[in-house]
């Protein structure tokens, strides 16, 4: 991938594709396209396919587009949540291939992880298929397992394909949804409101089930080095592991509500995540530039800082 090449971001407006417009455009690659779901429906094969072939041609893609709707989301409808994903990433590969797209950056999620892990130990991108994933994310988890096999199957096409599994992003332009958003951006809305307002901080569960929290400006770095050097399947994670009670204190001490924190136990908890593998990802050259504590203040100050614009 070069600085002229042209480059198509679907999803680009969102919490990841907004920071990897910037990351791509301040480095100086000028024919970047990012589009959100009012520019491109994907949902219609036709509209994604005239897009992909006529209007923008691209010769890269990163496909971060998806349908997410969170814990509660994923309880309440999976059946919406499976067929919305399926068909976006279905469109946005097939038009790629028929497009003659030379690579294609797609996202993953944890959420596709076997749900007992395969083995002990950090959970390695060979594993992918060997069980089945969490019930309660099952089918976020098989749409992206869908997605991949599409990928996989269009090897001997021409088009190269990497697939980002990525943990749980979080940062400025996400969507801080109480009902339907991650519990960081979700938990980030909590304690900016209980600083305003003086009240509690009710965290879902009992606070000990862990996540491997990635901030959005260094997946969007992870993912230009992706693009540039790395085929396949391969983590997107920071390789640390954190409890919901760890950043919930996090955002306790940068709000000044530490004191304020209550665990509802009549809430899930979510489901418990193993240590994420980063061998391949750091094999290609990536570090993250920030610590959780360091991400979860930048993330705070911005949202407190643009809380009239944010997405809710």
């Amino acid at each position: 991938m070069e600085t002229k090449s042209r480059i198509l971001i679907t999803g680009g407006t969102g919490l990841l594709g907004s920071a990897l417009t910037r990351k791509l455009r301040s480095a100086g690659f000028e024919a970047c396209t990012s589009l959100s779901s009012r520019d491109l429906d994907l949902l219609s094969y036709d509209v994604t396919l005239h897009a992909f072939c006529d209007q923008y041609r691209p010769e890269y893609v990163f496909h971060l587009a998806g349908a997410v709707y969170g814990l509660g989301g994923n309880l309440r409808d999976p059946g919406r949540i499976f067929l919305e994903n399926t068909l976006m990433n279905t469109h946005v590969a097939e038009a790629s291939r028929r497009a003659g797209v030379k690579k294609i950056v797609a996202m993953g999620s944890i959420c596709a992880y076997p749900s007992p892990p395969a083995e002990p130990g950090p959970l390695r991108e060979e594993l992918l298929f060997f069980g089945e994933p969490h019930p309660g994310e099952r089918a976020y988890g098989q749409a992206k397992r869908a997605m991949l096999s599409q990928l996989e199957a269009y090897q001997g096409s021409g088009m190269d394909y990497a697939f980002a599994i990525s943990t749980n992003l979080y940062g400025p332009n996400d969507r801080f949804n109480l009902e339907n958003g991650h519990v960081v951006p979700s938990l980030i809305r909590k304690f900016y409101e209980a600083a305003q307002s003086g009240s509690h901080v009710d965290v879902w569960g009992d606070g000990l089930s862990r996540r491997d929290i990635m901030h959005s400006w260094d997946a969007a770095q992870a993912l230009i080095i992706i693009m540039q050097g790395v085929s396949g399947r391969v983590n997107l994670a920071t390789g640390r592991m954190l409890a919901i009670r760890e950043i919930a204190e996090t955002l306790g001490d940068v709000s000044g509500v530490k004191r304020n924190i209550r665990f509802d136990l009549s809430k899930p908890r979510g489901h418990e995540f193993p240590n994420i593998s980063v061998d391949r990802l750091r094999a290609a050259g990536f570090q993250p530039s920030f610590t959780a504590e360091e991400g979860l203040a930048h993330a705070y100050r911005w949202y407190a800082e643009n809380v009239a614009q944010a997405r809710h």
